[in-house]
């Protein structure tokens, strides 16, 4: 009976204190808060990452290496001899 009531108590105050959760905005701001240059720095950083993974596709595919041989190629680390 005793947990019947703490449970009661709970969902009660949990039904009151529901709309606190909607009360603000959550999530990542609006687009046009940004500066001119911090969009810009984060679509650069988008795009490297991108030409990073094209990268690995490519050798990885054109050279049937190894991931460990591909991801030293990409960077340029001169760690396993060429195929």
């Amino acid at each position: 009976m005793r947990r019947h009531l703490e449970r009661q108590a709970i969902k009660k105050e949990i039904l009151e204190r529901a709309g606190a959760l909607f009360e603000t905005k959550r999530g990542p701001k609006p687009a046009e808060d940004k500066s001119g240059e911090d969009r810009l720095y984060g679509e650069i950083g988008r795009l490297k990452m991108e030409v990073d993974w094209l990268k690995k596709r490519f050798v990885r595919k054109k050279c049937g290496l190894t991931k460990a041989q591909e991801d030293c190629q990409v960077h340029d680390i001169a760690r396993f001899p060429s195929p």
